[in-house]
């Protein structure tokens, strides 16, 4: 009786596991995965592909592609579909950061996509990454996952990306973006690796990799003019010159030191123009010590915008008071970019060289009845009279030979003097001339 009932039961049974697939509406996919959850279809795809080679552990929980990329030129496409760097060319300073996207460049109508591999070189001497990302608006959205790798140390970049729907995202698009910064001065060429564009069937499509170039450059700091001619007791201004930014280059603020011979030279005013090449400005707080000799300017700007490539940030009004070569040396020169960050800057010299005013005998900066009538006490003397070279008491006008301008060659007041020991008929004629000039 057991027996009977038994029998029918598991040939019931047996017919059940036969058809139950095709009466629930469910079939087995390529990938030998059932269902029909079009996400579980494509991970399965992918997986075919991605998976770890054989003696090679996946620890990442990632999907990996491994050799069937398209590298050097296998696959590459003259023409239609190109992988680029947006911008193309980028030029930066050394310590400015800036960002590249890689993008994807004319899809054909309809073109599905199910992932993108892709890898590139840099020069880690010129270049490092800050920071990498995909965007929300990404060229492959929906994504599925999308993990960015990088190492500064061998200089590479790499994204491995599964999209969620493998419809068609159109025709070009920015897939992940990577900010770097500048280290030091060269041209860098952003140089793909691995380019590996995979269609709704995981076959790779032909694609025309394009490279990049950053070019990096130190910016300048200078005085304008470089090299100033003064008069004793005179005045002269010059300008604090900041040239050579990148196109592009950003800056948020300028702090800048220098130092000058307090012996002959002092510092009348320090001022922003109305037209400072780092306009528009939120504060400044120009400084200077006339004890020590010494300038300093800390400048922030209320928009960090691109001021340009070169232009005066604040100019120096200053006083020659004595004759002599003054060096105007740079101790400080920090440009700050839109993030803070310091931006690399040569500093240049300047020089002023101060002269004597030809007919200034008492060394006021004027030409007036004083310096007259020293020029009268020492007239007919010559040298070896006491107090020819030095001023003695007892001895009037001494000392006697500063009213020896004769010889003298040039224009007036850059009048070249090469004494002749004597004051005498060719001094007065040369000091007449003088006193005419400044009349």
């Amino acid at each position: 009786m057991l027996r009977r009932i038994i029998g029918p039961l598991f040939l019931i049974f047996f017919l059940v596991l036969i058809l139950a697939p095709a009466a629930f509406g469910s079939e087995i996919s390529p990938t030998g995965m059932t269902g029909n959850d079009p996400v579980q279809v494509q991970e399965g795809l992918l997986g075919q592909d991605y998976e770890s080679k054989p003696g090679e552990e996946n620890t990442t929980g990632q999907l990996e592609i491994q050799d069937n990329q398209l590298t050097g030129g296998v696959g590459r496409a003259d023409g239609g579909i190109s992988v680029t760097f947006e911008p193309a060319a980028v030029v930066a300073g050394v310590g400015g950061e800036f960002t590249v996207g890689v993008k994807i460049n004319s899809l054909p109508t309809g073109q599905k996509i199910m992932g993108f591999r892709h890898s590139f070189n840099f020069d880690p001497a010129l270049l490092e990454v800050v920071s990498t990302e995909v965007p929300a608006a990404c060229f492959l959205n929906p994504v599925l996952t999308a993990p960015i790798t990088y190492n500064n140390t061998t200089g590479k970049v790499e994204l491995n990306l599964g999209r969620s729907n493998v419809g068609s995202p159109g025709a070009s698009g920015i897939v992940y973006n990577i900010r770097m910064k500048a280290k030091a001065t060269g041209t860098a060429t952003l140089a793909h690796d691995v380019v590996d564009l995979r269609d709704a069937g995981n076959a790779p499509l032909a694609v025309n990799p394009i490279n990049g170039t950053v070019t990096i450059s130190t910016a300048n700091v200078s005085f304008l003019p470089p090299a100033l001619s003064a008069t004793k007791g005179g005045t002269i201004t010059l300008g604090v010159e900041v040239s050579g930014l990148s196109a592009g280059q950003t800056i948020l603020g300028f702090h800048h030191i220098f130092t000058f011979n307090p012996t002959l030279l002092e510092v009348i005013e320090v001022a922003v123009p109305a037209d400072s090449f780092f306009t528009p400005i939120l504060t400044s707080f120009p400084e200077y010590n006339n004890t020590t000799g010494k300038v300093e300017m800390n400048l922030a700007r209320s928009s960090f915008t691109v001021p340009g490539s070169s232009g005066i940030v604040y100019n120096v009004k200053m006083k020659a008071k004595a004759k002599g070569t003054a060096t105007l040396t740079q101790t400080v020169a920090d440009l700050r970019d839109a993030r803070n960050n310091v931006l690399a800057a040569a500093k240049a010299s300047g020089t002023v060289e101060i002269r004597e005013l030809a007919g200034d005998f008492n060394g006021d900066g004027r030409i007036d009845f004083e310096d007259l009538m020293i020029f009268a006490l020492a007239w007919n003397h010559k040298a070896g009279d006491p107090g020819w070279s030095t001023a003695e008491t007892g001895i009037p006008g001494s000392p006697f030979n500063r009213c020896d301008i004769h010889p003298a060659t040039g224009t007036y007041p850059n009048l070249d003097i090469t004494p002749d020991g004597k004051v005498a008929f060719e001094d007065l004629m040369i000091f007449t001339t003088i006193w005419n000039a400044t009349r």
